[in-house]
């Protein structure tokens, strides 16, 4: 039954035998699973390659948390994207769903005011400060510092009590929304902010006291997977991981969006490329955070927190309360095109892509986010016990690589002009990936759309609930029923981007 699994099972043997014989002084190594495999939500595994006491190589496992969220951004109206997209990296929800928002605002024509403006800059770099304390706190019980741990994940609590007084959600804010934000500031939330600041800056230096400034914590750290500035350019590397190595790129600087365009960000930057480096990265960045926080609410401007023309599209007696219902979206219908928001998320570069067709649902959303490029920065060359700061160091969002996975061969019957196709698609993605491949192979016209599924008597297609491509595969293998697809036209979209 497993030489009929289309997943590749024996990893030591196959996958990994050529880099196994390549290792250092040309012994074989051994390969070691971190971590377990497991179809429900959680952390992914990681092939670890070890030559004695060197880990030689780190290839990651996406595994089965696909979530098919940029699908499932296709069935919803374009204004239920913020509490969908903001589920990608819960903890940095502000930063994640900025992107999207932007993306969105084009497509709509809508400016969102200066006050709106502010204010979303003081949720996001919020947001930035909770999501680096709460890397700093995984980093420490990563290195065995429990104190750390409990006082870091102390620290981010308190942005949640605010969080909650401001906007009703300790997490999943949904503050960000197209044309500018959910709520106003009242007086007793900036207060709230302020003294929140105050707080932290307070206990900040007890933490930098019992942790950065243990030198146990930096030995352990220091030359531990180290990347230079020229490999973190191959690579992609985002983020405090890239600007630790000397690369001086943050999009609120080198493309300022909203108000950064006022504040000229200054990001910290660092020399060292090891885990110490991407530290004391988060660690000024914290700092930078707090300084641009305390300017916005220096300099916060009055006026409507939701942009007049979304007010004036909207029938008199819904104007009243205007920014606090998303149903006023239901008037607007975004117009055709393709439209890009790029933001500076926490741990890098967040990007989103929208195909819009003027309707209230999105023809195809792409979403970027910044964990698995950084996370492909691993070449490993540390030795076993260094794993955990390197690890922790990295601060990645493991359930954000799980979108992708390794490539599968799938075959599909033609119902409509027989034959079999076949075609390499990310096993990781939601079996729509069929579709755009066949797109790309001028198999699908523009026009087109395509139903797939399995066949049993060549004419009718059945459907099969999966939620990756390689789920759908399996359950083909397994009914020994072949993969089937038909095309159908498209009605009342107009020409369908391609």
């Amino acid at each position: 039954m497993l030489d009929e699994w289309p997943f590749n099972l024996n990893f030591g043997t196959t996958y990994y035998l050529e880099k196994e014989e390549a290792l250092v002084n040309g012994r074989r190594g051994l390969t070691l699973v971190v971590g377990p495999q497991h179809p429900g939500s959680g952390h992914m595994r990681l092939f670890v390659v070890v030559d004695g006491d060197v880990i030689v190589d780190v290839v990651p496992d996406p595994g089965f948390v696909h979530r098919g969220i940029e699908k499932l951004g296709e069935n919803r109206p374009y204004w239920m994207l913020v509490p969908l997209v903001e589920k990608a990296s819960i903890m940095d929800s502000a930063n994640i769903i900025y992107p999207t928002v932007l993306a969105l605002e084009k497509g709509l024509a809508l400016e969102p005011p200066p006050r709106a403006q502010y204010l979303r800059l003081i949720m996001a770099e919020l947001t930035r400060i909770r999501t680096h304390l709460y890397d700093l706190s995984l980093l420490g019980i990563f290195l065995g510092h429990s104190t750390a741990f409990m006082w870091g994940f102390a620290l981010q609590d308190l942005f949640a009590e605010v969080f909650a007084k401001i906007t009703g959600a300790r997490t999943t804010t949904a503050y960000l929304v197209p044309g500018g934000v959910r709520r106003d500031f009242k007086p007793e939330h900036v207060e709230a902010v302020e003294r929140l600041l105050r707080k932290v800056e307070e206990k900040l230096k007890d933490f930098k006291t019992l942790f950065l400034d243990n030198p146990v914590t930096r030995a352990r750290l220091e030359n531990v997977g180290v990347l230079d500035a020229k490999r973190v350019t191959e690579l992609g590397v985002v983020g405090p991981f890239a600007r630790a190595s000397g690369v001086d790129f943050d999009v609120r600087k080198a493309y300022p969006y909203d108000a950064y365009r006022e504040f000229g960000v200054e990001p910290v930057v660092e020399k060292g490329g090891d885990a110490w480096a991407r530290t004391v990265v988060r660690w000024g960045e914290i700092q930078v955070s707090i300084a641009l926080v305390r300017k916005a609410l220096r300099e916060l401007p009055g006026g409507d927190v939701i942009d007049n023309a979304l007010l004036f599209k909207n029938p008199e007696y819904r104007r009243e309360g205007i920014s606090g219902v998303l149903g006023v979206y239901t008037y607007l219908y975004p117009e055709p095109g393709e439209w890009m928001g790029m933001a500076e998320a926490t741990r890098g570069l967040s990007m989103t892509h929208l195909w819009t067709t003027g309707l209230q649902r999105v023809y195809r959303m792409r979403v970027v986010t910044p964990s698995w490029r950084n996370l492909l920065g691993d070449g490993g060359g540390y030795e076993g016990p260094a794993a955990c700061g390197y690890a922790g160091g990295l601060h990645v969002v493991w359930i954000l690589p799980a979108r992708s996975g390794p490539m599968t061969r799938v075959r599909l019957l033609d119902l409509d002009r027989g034959g079999v196709v076949e075609l390499e698609v990310d096993g990781g993605a939601h079996p729509n990936a069929i579709i755009e491949k066949l797109r790309e192979m001028g198999l699908v016209s523009s026009r087109e759309t395509v139903i797939y599924g399995v066949s049993q008597d060549g004419r009718r297609i059945w459907y099969v609930p999966a939620a990756t491509v390689d789920q759908l595969v399996a359950y083909s293998n397994q009914t020994k029923q072949p993969l089937s697809f038909r095309r159908f036209p498209i009605h009342g979209l107009g020409e369908a981007p391609r």
